[in-house]
């Protein structure tokens, strides 16, 4: 009826928080799409953190090593700060953090769940994270302290309304005291209307109305008082009518913009990978270099261009890593271009399981300067789930010095968890769930049901913030996590990792 639409508000405010960058790819064995990361003064990074990977590898895990620089600008001085999870046994592991590409800073031997900092002086400057060790470890977080606005936002905006609300970075779930944060001023743009509007502010854990406001908007912009904000408010803003007049004038030092949700324009391609957002959508190469491009697409406007020099006939694959694919009727399709100055080249789709089996579609003859198209059906094959790889080999019978493409590839899948050694899968007796999925006033656990034990369980907020760690014991089925009675109202994601795949879903909290 209103046709909501997220939008870009601003909540401004004197005081500085934390900015907390959370990996997004929290899986072994991915490798970071991006390796160049700007810190926004509103805390996100561009590009998201769905190119940055959860993990930081040495040397000896070359194929999964890319590690990131962030580019930021501190309006004083603050701290940057590593917050490491998980670490390999295999001998010791170093996080070595560099600023300005001067003499680097190196913590030898880090330990599991462990800080590292750094301090950084106020204005611009480039951070790199890297190991220098032995093997891997787990980043669960990078925090940049004093970054940005202690307020954000988020919002939907509809015919004659707008729906949001405005969090201090302070407040979390465990948060027992906050400090309230006062003289807050909320930005609007872009609004269907001017004249009169009102806003109401309200109680999101009594759901009754704080206070409200008038606000005069003119050229769809407005700015609003908001009131003094120790966790969270939301607020309903609606049109009454009337001629606009004067914006009134508020000002903040601070400026906090939230992203708003993400949507993807495809351009006409509808694959699952299509490439179309600018990177490469976690798929690597064991042969060459790898580029986005927006040179000569089999659909839409962006595909994959792979720089190849090879002196000698060679085999270079094109794969993704750790996915669950999907048993059953499944057509995996593919579309390589070759350019017309090549001879002799063939391609297959290939997938290694869990158990590192292999099994492929048979080799094709690829035609010079087109588009080929590769389709495997996979329903008949007896693989074992969760595939250490999925992709495309090109067999090069002779020298070749040129560029393939890469392009619009569809399967079914869900992504998989990846472990350093390939284990037998495991089968479930019964499918995991939780209950209850809507967490009300009386609720006082969330219960993870027919677990297989030795599972690890992460639950984030809507901004990709680790919200808890749980793991569990061995043979342990079932866990009940006691809500805590101050979790913030909202939608919560779950992640589980075990022995047989990763499992996704959500919750809600209403009270």
């Amino acid at each position: 009826m209103h046709s909501y639409k997220p939008v870009t508000f601003s909540a401004a405010c004197s005081i500085a928080a934390d900015a907390v960058v959370s990996p997004a790819l929290t899986q072994w064995g991915m490798k970071s799409p991006g390796s160049s990361f700007t810190v926004n003064s509103d805390g996100s990074i561009t590009p998201d953190a769905t190119n940055l990977a959860g993990y930081l590898y040495s040397a000896n895990k070359s194929q999964y090593r890319n590690p990131p620089v962030f580019y930021v600008n501190f309006a004083k001085a603050g701290k940057f700060i590593v917050n490491v999870g998980s670490v390999s046994t295999w001998n010791p592991n170093t996080l070595s953090i560099t600023l300005d590409n001067g003499t680097p800073v190196n913590f030898g031997s880090i330990t599991t769940n462990a800080y590292y900092q750094i301090s950084v002086p106020a204005g611009t400057h480039t951070i790199e994270a890297d190991s220098t060790g032995s093997d891997w470890f787990q980043v669960l977080s990078y925090t940049f302290t004093g970054y940005t606005g202690a307020l954000r936002c988020a919002a939907l905006s509809g015919t004659d309304r707008v729906l949001g609300n405005v969090q201090s970075r302070y407040y979390t779930y465990g948060s027992t005291q906050t400090p309230e944060i006062t003289g807050g001023v909320l930005s609007v743009n872009s609004l269907n209307r001017d004249g009169k509007w009102m806003c109401d502010f309200w109680d999101t854990d009594a759901g009754t109305v704080l206070s409200s406001a008038t606000a005069v908007v003119s050229a769809g912009a407005s700015s609003i008082a908001l009131p003094g904000i120790s966790k969270d408010t939301a607020f309903k803003l609606y049109y009454t009518g009337g001629a606009a007049t004067a914006t009134p004038a508020a000002t903040a030092v601070i400026t906090q913009t939230p992203t708003p949700a993400a949507t993807q324009d495809n351009h006409g391609d509808n694959s699952y990978y299509n490439f179309e957002d600018g990177s490469s959508m976690g798929w690597n190469v064991d042969e060459g270099d790898m580029i986005n491009t927006t040179f000569n697409a089999y659909a839409g406007e962006r595909s994959i261009a792979v720089n190849v020099s090879a002196a000698a006939a060679t085999q270079a694959t094109f794969y993704i890593s750790n996915r669950v694919l999907t048993h059953g009727s499944n057509i995996i399709t593919a579309h390589v271009y070759i350019p017309a100055s090549a001879a002799g080249i063939s391609g297959r789709i290939y997938l290694q399981d869990s158990n590192w089996t292999w099994f492929d579609s048979g080799k094709t003859s690829l035609t010079a300067g087109a588009w080929n198209t590769l389709s495997w059906n996979i329903s008949s094959l007896s693989f074992v789930n969760t595939c250490n790889d999925v992709g495309i080999m090109l067999d090069f019978a002779s020298a070749f010095d040129g560029t393939y493409q890469v392009d619009s590839i569809d399967f079914k899948q869900t992504l998989g968890e990846a472990t350093p050694v390939p284990t037998a899968a495991f089968v479930p007796s019964k499918e995991v769930f939780i209950y209850p999925s809507l967490v009300k006033n009386n609720d006082k656990t969330i219960c993870f049901n027919n677990l297989s034990g030795n599972n690890k369980i992460m639950i984030f907020n809507l901004n990709a913030e680790l919200v808890k760690l749980i793991d569990t014991a061995a043979g342990q089925q079932n866990y009940c996590w006691p809500v805590p009675s101050r979790l913030a109202p909202g939608l919560y994601v779950y992640i589980i990792t075990g022995q047989e795949k990763m499992i996704r879903g959500k919750f809600a909290v209403a009270r």
